[in-house]
């Protein structure tokens, strides 16, 4: 009866010491101690990363590509305005050798050639500088990038176009002094650049001059229609093209994010959809944010918008190789790439059916 107890006086609790248990280990059990062995061996062996590399990696490689071409033509647009001193003359007449040494090959490996070496030259501009950045001026960027235009049809850039003369600016600063963009030179150009948009509305509008920026909306007609399309060719590339189109639309990512699944990302843990989880994204590097998973649903009604079906017809048709944990769901080196140049294709081939749809094969991209 638990009325008849004697109280227990706090002190006698205070005082009592636990009974030790001989079963227990007050240490970590065996697995443990393995399991953090394992991982410092591991981690001893990883290899500092360079600070050369952390420099070389600051944008991502299809964006330095891009520097690269626009950077090399605002050198070049430099070197034919000799009045700015704007190019350092070590710099001039290693591209006076260059275009020297090339004038005779062929367009496209002339192009491949001067911006391989352009950015050599870049990468070590701290030490060797390309541009005379002190005598750079915002006013005297503007007169470059207003001069800019369309090279096949004439027309004015998107504004997203000189938008990234901008950004390729600041990234040339970044090379050079390792800073980027003074905080005046940036102020006054950023100034100048609403201006300049203000300024180009007006003469688009005035001259009737077709003016967009990206690609048009895909709707979901379309978008069923092109899986449809797809699997019309019969073909591997088809049903992959398929498989991507339909991943990407559900994921409401970007091309280049469905292209690093891999399987171990892949998991069913509820019972009515597909659980993904992306290890890193364009403003999450590191994956810290992967706890926000995608799921994925069926759609018995609409199959060419079904990921569940889309995957089950790619793994059963297109899938030759081991499928480990991993492994990429899209084995092979830029995937994405190899997804736009079927998607440009196949817009291409039914660009008759397409225009029922109202728009033009080069309004729909990745």
């Amino acid at each position: 009866n638990r009325n008849t107890k004697e109280p227990v006086e706090q002190e006698d609790l205070v005082n009592e010491e636990p009974e030790e248990d001989d079963d227990q280990s007050t240490g970590s059990p065996p697995e443990a101690e393995e399991t953090i062995e394992e991982t410092a061996a591991l981690l001893s062996n990883l290899a500092d990363i360079p600070i050369a590399a952390m420099r070389q990696n600051v944008v991502a490689q299809s964006t330095m590509r891009s520097y690269v071409g626009d950077a090399l033509a605002f050198a070049r647009w430099c070197y034919s305005h000799p009045e700015h001193n704007l190019l350092s003359p070590m710099f001039s007449f290693a591209l006076e050798t260059m275009e020297e040494e090339i004038a005779g090959e062929g367009k496209r490996k002339r192009s491949s050639r001067i911006k391989e070496s352009f950015r050599e030259w870049l990468e070590s501009s701290d030490e060797d500088p390309i541009f005379m950045l002190d005598s750079l001026t915002p006013e005297i960027f503007m007169q470059h990038v207003s001069g800019l235009r369309n090279p096949r049809t004439g027309r004015y850039l998107s504004p997203s176009s000189y938008g990234n003369r901008r950004a390729m600016l600041n990234h040339v600063f970044r090379l050079h002094n390792r800073n980027g963009t003074p905080d005046a030179f940036k102020q006054e150009l950023g100034s100048l650049y609403k201006g300049f948009y203000r300024t180009l509305a007006k003469d688009i509008v005035s001259d009737g001059d077709p003016f967009g920026t990206g690609k048009e909306p895909l709707s979901k007609a379309l978008y069923l229609k092109i899986g449809q399309w797809f699997l019309e060719w019969g073909t591997e590339d088809g049903v992959f093209a398929f498989c991507y189109l339909v991943l990407t639309w559900n994921l409401m990512c970007r091309v280049k994010n469905t292209a690093m699944l891999k399987f171990c990302h892949l998991q069913w843990i509820k019972f009515d959809s597909l659980e993904i989880s992306f290890m890193h994204s364009k403003t999450d590097q590191l994956g810290t944010e992967k706890q926000f998973r995608r799921n994925l649903y069926g759609n018995h009604q609409q199959p060419l918008a079904s990921p569940v079906f889309a995957l089950a017809v790619y793994l059963c048709t297109c899938f030759h190789t081991p499928q480990r944990p991993e492994d990429r769901l899209f084995p092979g080196n830029k995937q994405d790439d190899r997804f736009s140049s079927l998607l440009a294709k196949i817009l291409e081939e039914k660009k008759d059916e397409l225009s029922s749809y109202g728009v033009l094969p080069s309004q729909i991209g990745t």
